[in-house]
């Protein structure tokens, strides 16, 4: 077991929920509703028992996979768990339409340490027309919320990451290109934070980051009725971290290969049903793994954009009014 353990990632992924109540134009869990249900305590608490019992503590838990993660009402109860058990850091990503006063208390006063909120677009409008459902002034809102709440109880924590996907036209992705020429991975193409986001967040600007991505195609994601997919080249990789750095355990117990895998498509193992070290060092996982360092992948890996960059272009989205 030793060895095994020396081989298990420290970053743990586990879903609260595969569910949203967002319908994001670029996002499969919007697209195309899973049927996972909530992860339930006695769920969670057999995922935590099995790092117990190998006296292991991941350095990092993401509380997120694709879904809404603040519906689950047990969310703060698992920070608050996973923080005593002793994880350095616990991640939740939110579309924050449900963060209120009460909620922005209960996460601060469990211990989280990051949350990552998207906005995207280029300015209210169009975010509201990707982000369906979305309403950018009340969302955004309740991030300032936190942001007081964080001041009343003097807390730094948690971290806010603002993330901003933009779906460009492809004179955007052309200077995007040209820009990154010197850049390897387009996974690391990044584009200037919108004014209407920093603008709206001047006042608490301190308090948080801004990071601004192209929008790419998901490896489940087909739905172009909207959108343009614009291949940018096949790349011949042999390394991704997903395989070896990260381990991510959906709300019904799946292990799949890594955080694109929103649909569970490729899966390895079931955390509720086998145990999780074996799981990782399954003949199965390491075969995984050994032909990607062949460059045979999966068909799975071979629609990733770490093999395959792929953009979405505009079709139907508004243009930017700010």
């Amino acid at each position: 077991m030793k060895d095994k353990i020396n081989q298990f990632p420290d970053v743990v992924r586990i879903e609260p929920v595969g569910k949203c109540n967002f319908k994001c134009l670029h996002c499969p869990t919007g697209v195309r509703p899973n049927n996972r249900a909530l992860l339930k305590k006695p769920e969670f608490h057999s995922i935590i028992d099995q790092f117990s019992d190998a006296n292991f503590i991941p350095r990092v838990v993401v509380l997120y996979h694709g879904g809404e993660s603040t519906l689950n009402k047990n969310l703060t109860y698992y920070i608050k768990f996973l923080k005593e058990f002793g994880v350095a850091k616990t991640v939740v990503t939110t579309n924050a339409s449900l963060l209120t006063e009460k909620l922005c208390n209960e996460l601060v006063l469990a211990g989280l340490d990051e949350l990552k909120v998207s906005f995207d677009g280029t300015s209210p409008d169009e975010n509201n027309a990707i982000r369906v459902r979305g309403k950018f002034f009340e969302n955004a809102n309740n991030i300032k919320t936190l942001c007081n709440v964080k001041k009343m109880l003097n807390r730094a924590n948690p971290i806010i990451k603002i993330g901003n996907i933009q779906v460009c036209d492809q004179d955007t992705l052309n200077e995007m290109f040209k820009k990154n020429a010197s850049t390897n991975n387009p996974l690391d193409y990044e584009l200037t934070p919108p004014k209407y986001l920093t603008d709206f967040f001047a006042d608490h600007y301190g308090d948080m980051e801004f990071r601004s991505f192209p929008a790419m195609v998901w490896p489940s994601f087909n739905d172009f009725s909207k959108y343009e997919p614009v291949l940018y080249g096949e790349q011949e990789v042999k390394y991704c971290s997903s395989l070896y750095e990260t381990v991510t355990i959906l709300s019904n117990g799946d292990v799949v290969m890594c955080c694109y895998d929103l649909e569970g498509e490729l899966v390895i193992g079931n955390a509720f049903e086998d145990n999780i070290f074996d799981i990782w060092n399954s003949d199965k996982y390491t075969k995984i793994r050994n032909d990607f360092t062949e460059a045979k992948y999966t068909s799975f890996c071979s629609k990733c954009n770490v093999v395959s960059p792929r953009y979405l272009v505009k079709k139907e989205i508004p243009l930017a009014t700010v």
